[in-house]
């Protein structure tokens, strides 16, 4: 919810909100999990192409059996938290301009800019090294 899933880019307002109004969406609703569990099931509605694990670290550090044969307690629990929002104060928005020279700057508020400037390589089919 709230994810863009269109952009209109124009060299001025009237076409903007001209092109805005040609944009049609549907969309298809699908099944909802809300528990992380239940989404790692093998029969959960499936999020990725391989499942609803977006990835998968595994770090092993020491011998756990020792460390739990040392051991005075050991607790096996499951432990939850409250949703938590990271709370940043600038607006979810983006501005880009194409200089004379083709060059595209886009300024946006990103917390990952090399990640970003990838993934907007990729989807416009700019490369990131493009020369002039």
């Amino acid at each position: 919810m709230g994810d863009p899933v269109a952009v209109v880019a124009a060299e001025d307002e009237n076409i903007a909100e001209e092109a805005l109004n040609l944009i049609d969406l549907k969309y298809e609703e699908l099944p909802a999990i809300f528990d992380p569990i239940e989404a790692m099931k093998k029969n959960a509605f499936p999020i990725h192409r391989n499942g609803n694990i977006a990835s998968h670290l595994q770090l092993k550090k020491g011998d756990v059996e020792k460390g739990f044969k040392r051991s005075d307690f050991i607790f096996k629990e499951t432990f939850k938290t409250n949703a938590v929002e990271h709370v940043h104060i600038e607006p979810h928005a983006a501005t880009a301009v194409i200089d004379e020279d083709e060059h595209l700057t886009i300024w946006s508020a990103v917390q990952r800019p090399f990640l970003v400037a990838a993934d907007i390589s990729r989807i416009l089919k700019i490369p990131l090294n493009k020369e002039k």
